[in-house]
Parts: C-alpha cells; structure tokens; sequence
C-alpha cells in the first residue's frame, strides 16, 4: 500500500512538470519533437506507470488473488473469479464518468479527486450490500470473509489515485520554473524588394511587422541563389544572427532585413523552424523573382 502512494505521488508530480494529464484533459500537453530528452523521458514515465499500475494492481492482482482463494475452497472456483471480475469491473464505469466530466467541461481538481476517491468508495459499498445479501442465501459451512481480490483492489485505487492528486499539488509550485512551449507559428509579416546590381540581383529580405522571432529558428531556403557580391547569403541557411537585434536576445524583429543573392528565376521562402530536429517548418513568407 506505501509503495502504491510513492508511485502515485511521484506520477503526479512528473505530471505537472511534463504538462501531460495521465487521468483528466491535458491543459499544456508536451509535444515530444520541440522537448528536451528529460522532458519527454517523464511523459513517457507518466505513460508508462499508468499503463502497469492499471494493468498490474487493478487487473492482474484481483485474478491473482482469487486464483489463490480457490486453492483453499474448491466448491466455490467461480465464486471468487466472479468477485475478482467485479473488482476490476469499476475502470470502465470510472472511464465514462471521466469522459463524461471532459465533454461536458466540468473538469476540476476537486471534481477529478472526487470522482477519482469518490467511484471506488461507492463502489465498494455497493459490493459489501451484494456480500451480505449473498452470505444470507448461503449454507452455515461457507466462508463468510469479504472477497479479498475485491477489497484489496479498492485500496489500491483510492492510494494510488489520492498519491496522484497529492503528486499533482505537491509539484503545483515546481510546475511554475518550467519552460512551456505550445508550438505555435509566430505571427510575422516578410517584405521582399529586388535590387539590380552589376554583379546580380539582390533580394532584400525585411521583417515588415508582427511577432519578434528567435533567430536560431528562422532560415532562408527555397531554389534560385546566386552568388552575388556584398550578400548576407548566397545559398540556403540560417538567418544571419548579425542581422537580428532584440532585447532579450538575437530575435528577428521589425525592420530587420537581410540580403540574399538570386537569379532571374529565384523561388525564395522564409521558414519558421518549429522543432529542435528540423523535421516540422512553417513558411512565414515567399517570393518569386519576376514577380509582381
């Protein structure tokens, strides 16, 4: 029963700090390909734990635990089983009742507590009123102790769900020092100006307004360069970190410009770089040489 409440609480709290909801909506859900290793190693433990402790302490145990029961009185096998049965038949009823508080946007951390405590307890009342009622239709010889694989697994429940909640406050105030990222594409408005020289054509590349954008994650890409004398680029790649300027670091701001060679038939683009592999690219503007 402690090791069940460590778990909980531990999963709780990685919880917060990963932004994932492993019982309830994910309010700042963490998007692997734009976090760090850590970050997705505790979203993964989040997973992971949610996973076996459901299929380990609230499925397998209450079969195990009337498998043994039957060893001890073997006149009644399928009495136990369907005890065990019983004991795992709340997830599903917890489940909709989950769903149901999401839909209907009801979700609080009281009303998650409530319904995470609140089900089992119900629960297990109900089955103490069918023990009973059973144990008085049944012969004097029979066992009258409660089914353990159903009482055992209520425990587990109501300690594993109320270490989760204790988890989830506990790292409430850690949660705060996270860094969060959501993923979205910054708002930003590109001009595009060619200018004729003796040695080619330059493009001039101007943030014309919106959203100051880290530099490292802004590049010039697309087919077209030429290799023009006096250009910040000449080929695809990064911003220049020379051409940003911002207070709180190098961010492409308004009026930022930067100049890149072209040929007649260029096909130019500014991309917004939203992951830290490279792999998912917004493009933020675009320019055709030749063009209007």
């Amino acid at each position: 029963g402690g090791l069940t409440l460590v778990v909980g609480l531990l999963t709780g709290f990685v919880d917060v700090l990963t932004g994932r909801s492993l019982y309830g909506p994910t309010f700042a859900g963490l998007e692997p390909s734009i976090s760090g290793p850590a970050a997705r190693f505790g979203a993964r433990y989040v997973k992971g734990v949610g996973l076996v402790g459901v299929l380990t302490f609230y499925v397998l145990l209450p079969f195990a635990v009337a498998y043994v029961a039957t060893r001890g009185d073997e006149r009644r096998p399928s009495f136990h089983y369907a005890w065990a049965l019983a004991a795992v038949a709340w997830l599903p009823v917890l489940g909709v009742v989950m769903l149901a508080i999401q839909l209907e946007n009801l979700y609080t951390t009281e009303v998650h507590l409530l319904a995470g405590v609140g089900i089992p307890v119900v629960f297990s009342a109900g089955l103490v009123a069918v023990h009973r009622i059973a144990l008085a239709r049944s012969p004097d010889d029979v066992d009258r102790r409660p089914p353990l694989a159903v009482f055992a697994n209520l425990a587990f429940v109501v300690l594993f769900v109320g270490g989760v909640w204790l988890g989830t406050v506990a790292g409430g105030p850690a949660g705060t020092f996270v860094e969060r990222s959501d993923g979205s594409v910054p708002q930003a408005v590109f001009a595009f100006s060619e200018t004729e020289t003796a040695d080619g054509t330059v493009l001039e590349v101007t943030h014309d307004g919106g959203d100051p954008i880290p530099v490292e994650s802004l590049r010039i890409v697309g087919e077209g360069f030429e290799n023009v004398s006096g250009t910040d680029r000449t080929e695809p790649g990064p911003w220049p970190a020379s051409e940003a300027t911002g207070p709180d670091g190098p961010n492409v701001v308004t009026n930022d410009s930067v100049t890149v060679g072209v040929a007649d038939d260029c096909d130019i683009r500014v991309v917004y770089q939203r992951d830290q592999r490279g792999v998912a690219w917004s493009t933020l503007g675009k320019h055709a040489c030749g063009g209007p």
